[in-house]
């Protein structure tokens, strides 16, 4: 039997990813505070 997933999509990572489509520049990764790996706008390159 498949778990479900708990947890709706973030709206602010399906916008980060709109943004990296049109400015591919400004979009870098970080660690988040669990040390996963997170997509992040690099407001001072935008």
């Amino acid at each position: 039997m498949d778990k479900l997933k708990m947890q709706t999509n973030s709206k602010t990572n399906l916008n980060i990813d709109k943004i990296e489509l049109l400015f591919p520049n400004c979009v870098t990764e970080t660690l988040d505070g669990n040390c996963r790996i997170k997509k992040v706008v690099d407001f001072d390159m935008l």
